[in-house]
């Protein structure tokens, strides 16, 4: 029986996780604009995974069962992490299209 272990710095610790694709979107958008003010803007999807679902969509992907083992190697103060892109989407004319698990099947699939 399959029981292969990952390692996870925070079961519960939430991120917003942005797909490669719709990174490399936004800096095309960007380019194209050639002209904006120059100030801060966020990047993501506006929407948070703890790294359970991520092992878990992984897992449901390739047909495994791997466990998730948690070590906490950081003390972060702050839970979530959710970008707040609606600067970015109205300045550049973009929003992400791509979501978790077609991100993790697009990578997954290319190995």
């Amino acid at each position: 029986k399959n029981k292969k272990k990952i390692q996870l710095s925070n079961f519960l610790k939430s991120n917003d996780y942005i797909f490669i694709e719709d990174f490399n979107s936004l800096i095309n958008q960007i380019l194209k604009k050639n002209k904006f003010k120059t100030d801060a803007y966020n990047v993501g999807t506006s929407k948070t995974y703890h790294q359970l679902e991520i092992l878990h969509s992984i897992n449901k992907i390739l047909g495994t069962a791997i466990k998730g083992e948690n070590k906490a190697y950081f003390k972060d103060k702050i839970d979530t992490f959710r970008a707040n892109i609606l600067k970015t989407k109205k300045t550049f004319n973009w929003k992400p299209r791509y979501n978790l698990n077609q991100g993790l099947k697009s990578i997954i699939k290319d190995k």
